[in-house]
């Protein structure tokens, strides 16, 4: 049987009141943005809300500069052949995550991850989730600093 849902049952209540009574309206929804009316019942914003957030997201893209290629930002052929090397000790789960000390437990997903964020020092595994929150907060600080200066 299925949970009750009280958002569903308003709507069904709704949706049951329109099929009954032609002259009503459902209620309409504020903008978030300007509290206006908002112009679709699929869209928290209005129109104008909507596409000046379009505009300053498309901003902030653009100020970041062009998208590197996978080769440009260092996967080449040689992290492929970095990765070939590592992947039997790690499928035969015997190898310890590059961040967090833990074993990398077989058949679980692993990047190869640079050791304190040096482009310079040998790769080695680490838990995907590890590496990618590590670039996070490494992105994160890069983009704080750059923010100060």
């Amino acid at each position: 049987m299925a949970k009750y849902d009280p958002k569903m049952a308003a709507f069904y209540r709704r949706r049951a009141k329109a099929r009954l009574d032609p002259e009503f309206r459902p209620p309409v929804r504020a903008c978030a943005g300007c509290q206006r009316p908002a112009t679709s019942s699929r869209h928290q914003l209005c129109d104008a809300c909507r596409e000046e957030s379009r505009q300053r997201r498309n901003k902030v893209w653009a100020d970041r500069g062009p998208r590197l290629t996978p080769k440009e930002r260092g996967y080449g052929p040689e992290h492929a052949r970095t990765r070939a090397r590592w992947k039997p000790e790690v499928d035969a789960g015997g190898v310890a995550c590059n961040i967090c000390g833990r074993l990398i437990v077989q058949g679980s997903p692993w990047h190869l991850s640079h050791p304190n964020d040096d482009k310079r020092l040998e790769p080695a595994p680490a838990h995907a989730k590890c590496n990618i929150q590590f670039a996070a907060a490494v992105t994160a600080h890069r983009r704080r600093r750059e923010r100060n200066t």
